[in-house]
C-alpha cells in the first residue's frame, strides 16, 4: 500500500516543473507516516492519527475560506450553474459545514468520551 500511495504521487506530480523537492518531502512524509502506522508505538500511533485528523479538518475550512471566485472552477461556481442557488450561497453552505466539522471533530479529539 505504501509502494502505492509513493507510486501516485510520483504519477500525478510529474508533469509540473520545478516540483523535484515538493516530491521528495511528499515522498517523505508518505514514507514516514507509514513507517509509523506499521512499526510505531501505540502512542506514537495515535498522536499521527490526531495530528492528521487536526489537519484535515483545519485544512477543509481553509479551502473553503480562500475560494476564489471568477476562474469558473471552484465547486461553488459549477454548483451555481447547474441550480438556481448563487455560488456565494453555496460557498457559505461549505464553510458551514465546515465550521461545525471542525467544532464536532475538535470537541472529540479534546474531550475524551464526547
Amino acid at each position: 500500500m505504501l509502494v502505492l500511495a509513493v507510486l501516485s504521487l510520483l504519477i500525478t506530480d510529474r508533469d509540473r516543473k520545478d516540483s523535484g523537492l515538493a516530491t521528495l518531502v511528499a515522498v517523505l512524509v508518505v514514507v514516514g507516516v507509514g513507517w509509523v502506522v506499521l512499526q510505531g508505538t501505540e502512542y506514537l500511533q495515535a498522536v499521527v492519527a490526531v495530528g492528521i485528523a487536526w489537519f484535515l479538518l483545519i485544512s477543509g475550512l481553509l479551502d473553503a475560506l480562500t475560494v476564489q471566485f471568477g476562474s469558473g472552477s471552484s465547486d461553488a461556481e459549477r454548483l451555481a450553474q447547474m441550480t438556481l442557488i448563487p455560488g456565494r450561497v453555496w460557498q457559505l453552505i461549505w464553510i458551514a459545514i465546515d465550521v461545525f466539522a471542525l467544532y464536532t471533530g475538535g470537541r472529540l479529539l479534546l474531550v475524551p468520551g464526547a
